[in-house]
């Protein structure tokens, strides 16, 4: 596992200052990510983002679909949709793949988004269709943009938020998506508390990072 930290040394205000700029950088670059597309597609490998302050812990998980469901096109059999399914109904609970040490921080949210996988619902009432004949002609080109600028790829996202007590954070963390997901090889973490920040590169075999 390589691991990257930097121990914050100035004053606790300015400490504060750094954490909040490198907060924001963080939370808005996941939220953009998810359900957007990860800068670097790369089938195998996903992204993690982990983020503890003002007694709360945020995670981001980013990953391409075909690492948890084998595929990246709109999910149409019933094999697909059973796939997605089973993969939103796993990442719904992270306590059984995520294991936090030494914290007291419990589960307040969870979302996942699978809607790139998502199969659209057709429309039958032929009225209807021609009632929204110019809406669905705007939609389909507007489709046709995004699968274009998405090269065909297509991610998995979800956010979980955890209120701890006291700013009793996590020391470390064991991820263990690679025991749930075979196609996953690498996972890239990286994460910030209020006295330091890293990153760190997670395989099945070093799935564990420091927080300190």
């Amino acid at each position: 596992m390589n691991t990257i930290r930097t121990k914050y040394k100035t004053s606790p205000s300015a400490r504060a200052s750094v954490r909040a700029l490198l907060m924001a950088a963080i939370l808005s670059s996941a939220a953009g990510v998810i359900g957007a597309g990860m800068p670097a597609h790369t089938h195998g490998e996903a992204e993690l983002t982990i983020v503890m302050a003002n007694n709360t812990l945020d995670v981001e998980l980013l990953s391409p679909g075909v690492n948890l469901v084998g595929f990246e096109h709109k999910a149409n059999s019933a094999v697909e949709k059973a796939l997605l399914k089973n993969a939103q109904q796993q990442l719904q609970q992270p306590d059984t793949f995520l294991d936090f040490a030494d914290h007291q921080c419990e589960l307040a949210s969870a979302s996942v988004n699978v809607s790139a996988l998502q199969a659209e619902v057709e429309h039958s009432d032929h009225s209807h269709e021609h009632e929204h004949e110019h809406e669905h002609e705007h939609e389909h080109e507007h489709e046709h943009s995004d699968h274009n600028h998405k090269g065909g790829h297509s991610e998995i996202g979800a956010r979980y938020h955890y209120r701890c007590e006291a700013e009793a954070y996590p020391e470390e963390i064991e991820v263990k998506l690679f025991q749930h997901y075979p196609s996953l090889s690498k996972i890239n973490l990286m994460w910030i508390s209020p006295s330091a920040q890293g990153g760190a590169t997670l395989t099945p075999k070093s799935a564990t990072a420091s927080f300190k």
